[in-house]
């Protein structure tokens, strides 16, 4: 079932957590989506979509059951694993970007917003949720991307959602719907 939630096309919880017990049981996919996903499956779409000619691709299949891809406010140059975005962020005090993530498991997508701003004399990375324009843009244009692809977006609550009878190499018994569909161990999310 699929519930219509504000601008986004929503996963039922239930129906989500009925998909992470068919098929996990502490199965490692990390050798089979590292050896046969096409880790750039989505950046076309992903560009074409939401109009932007710069994406990070940071897709790494080691623990990660997902596509993750981010794009940034001003579709500026700036990879965010790299030096210059720290620069960036000391030049101009702070630095938007947008994460992705596609599950490889199931048709499930969720997008997070993040600053990256300096204080103090360090970079520190934060949830974003400022009401900037960029922020009803990004979920309008997720909400068609989600609906032109038949992916079906996973909100905060049903991304922390514990599954009961499974356990995963990184976080043990009990993940979350985030560490089955996402990324099994630490998260900068909430998960």
């Amino acid at each position: 079932m699929v519930i219509h939630s504000g601008n986004r096309v929503v996963a039922n919880t239930d129906d989500v957590l009925k998909s992470v017990r068919q098929f996990t049981k502490y199965h490692d996919v990390s050798y089979a989506l590292d050896k046969y996903i096409d880790r750039f499956r989505w950046v076309d779409e992903i560009k074409k979509v939401f109009r932007v000619e710069h994406l990070d691709n940071l897709t790494d299949f080691n623990y990660a059951r997902c596509f993750t891809y981010v794009i940034n406010e001003n579709d500026l140059d700036l990879n965010v694993i790299s030096g210059s975005v720290r620069d960036y962020v000391i030049k101009f005090g702070y630095f938007n970007v947008f994460y992705i993530m596609i599950s490889v498991l199931g048709p499930y997508v969720f997008g997070k917003s993040l600053k990256y701003e300096y204080v103090d004399s360090e970079i520190v990375l934060s949830l974003n949720d400022d009401k900037m324009e960029w922020h009803y843009r990004l979920g309008d244009t997720m909400e068609y991307f989600c609906e032109a692809n038949s992916l079906f977006y996973v909100d905060d609550e049903t991304l922390k959602a514990k599954v009961d009878e499974v356990e995963l190499e990184l976080h043990g018994p009990n993940p979350t719907v985030y560490n089955i569909f996402f990324e099994d161990g630490a998260s900068s999310f909430p998960y």
